[in-house]
């Protein structure tokens, strides 16, 4: 648990429920287990990105910048966000799908953002846009995610370029008069950490191919774990490793390469809880099987975290206090929406199965708590479903004081982009 019993009634009494917490201090520590690379590798051989697409809000991106990192963008528009904290443009890597038009992107390469091309027609519009240094991003056919959603290399994967492509990749950059200055490969989320360490060995096999490179950004996806059945990504270990393929390949070809990392899991999923408040309990018997089923409806679930309908992630959750005496009861837990999928406890990678919760017998009024909610949870919710809106967020200082670092969305805000017009039915029914 990252906050007292008495913190998160102070959270509800402050902000109401659903509502999202952060522990800076929590936050802090697992930066510090990330920079293992940094302490292996030496601080001028070494950069560590937040990968922000992980939770987006400007009092967090503010912490990580103030922290030293910089960031991995995901879009036009994360960058925008990002500018808006105050990173320096030069701090931000932008690896996307689909470049932001070339007015927009041009402005931002001639600040300093560093471009990433993922698809062979990016090298034309980064050109176009006045690229010279650019990222290149391949996919050397190793893949890795805790589940199929989230593995994002191999032949399964539409991420970055095919490793057979590198020809075509230097014959078109040299014509257009791109440098490739940076290798990048991301496998996937939660990956295995022996297939990472393969593709750091495979990247470094075709990083003679590009003789302009000076940086190696081995991507993210480093696992953090939610349950008790996860192992937590040893970043020393992995350090290590890669340092030794690191200097194995600067003794063989006389390159002493940098090394760049961007975690977003890792560095804030334990930092962050969601508050939420029991408003029912309910209990059938099935007299013909002899099984009982227990339902416990609170306020938060899938416009707060979709991470559970989508991938059939595994949160813990307890009650605010775990303990007054109250008997134990197996029990599903859902969330508030207006839809079967939204359930709070599912089985391990398939969300169309429930799984019970073993906790002391809820009642109305009670405070739930979801652990390990800080990463992809705000930034994935679909807050516009039952037009519930956004849900506020609250920081934990270090030194115990809560600040409000969102407010919770108002129904004006839920329709501020419609156009109100009532269109004339052209059928007479």
């Amino acid at each position: 648990m990252i906050a007292t019993p008495k913190i998160i009634r102070a959270v509800a009494d402050l902000v109401g429920t659903p509502a999202y917490l952060y522990n800076q201090k929590v936050i802090e520590e697992d930066v510090y287990d990330a920079r293992a690379f940094e302490r292996v590798f030496g601080e001028e051989r070494f950069t560590l990105r937040y990968a922000m697409k992980a939770n987006s809000l400007e009092a967090l991106l503010r912490l990580f910048n103030n922290l030293g990192l910089h960031i991995d963008s995901s879009d036009g528009n994360e960058v925008w966000r990002a500018e808006r904290a105050d990173i320096e443009l030069s701090h931000v890597l932008l690896t996307c799908q689909i470049l932001p038009p070339q007015e927009e992107l041009a402005d931002y390469i001639t600040r300093g953002m560093n471009p990433n091309a993922g698809h062979l027609d990016h090298l034309e519009q980064i050109a176009a846009a006045g690229g010279k240094d650019i990222t290149v991003r391949i996919n050397f056919g190793e893949g890795s995610g805790g589940t199929p959603k989230t593995t994002t290399g191999g032949y399964g994967s539409s991420f970055g370029m095919w490793h057979t492509e590198i020809p075509e990749i230097l014959e078109r950059s040299r014509a257009l008069g791109l440098r490739v200055v940076r290798l990048h490969s991301h496998i996937g989320s939660g990956s295995d950490p022996q297939v990472w360490k393969r593709n750091v060995r495979i990247m470094l096999e075709h990083a003679d191919a590009f003789p302009d490179v000076h940086t190696l950004n081995l991507g993210g996806g480093f696992k953090r774990s939610r349950w008790h059945d996860e192992k937590t990504m040893d970043m020393e270990e992995c350090a290590r490793d890669a340092y030794e393929v690191f200097e194995a390949y600067q003794e063989r070809s006389g390159r002493r390469l940098r090394i760049e990392i961007e975690p977003g899991t890792y560095l804030i999923a334990r930092g962050g809880i969601l508050i939420g408040r029991v408003h029912h309990f309910r209990h059938k018997h099935d007299p013909d099987n002899g099984i009982d089923y227990n339902h416990t409806i609170t306020d938060i679930g899938m416009t707060e975290n979709a991470r559970v309908c989508m991938y059939g992630a595994r949160h813990h959750l307890t009650l605010v206090p775990e303990d007054d005496g109250r008997e134990m009861t197996s029990t599903f837990v859902v969330g508030p929406a207006c839809e079967s999928g939204d359930a709070l406890t599912v089985r391990k990678n398939d969300p169309n199965r429930l799984r019970r919760e073993r906790m002391r017998t809820p009642t109305r009024g009670d405070l739930i708590v979801q652990h390990d909610t800080g990463a992809y949870c705000d930034s994935m919710a679909p807050h516009d479903y039952n037009s519930h809106g956004e849900a506020p967020a609250v920081l934990l200082k270090p030194d115990g004081e809560l600040v409000v670092i969102t407010y919770r969305g108002t129904r004006e805000q839920l329709v501020q982009h419609e156009v109100k017009y009532s269109p004339t039915p052209s059928l007479a029914l």
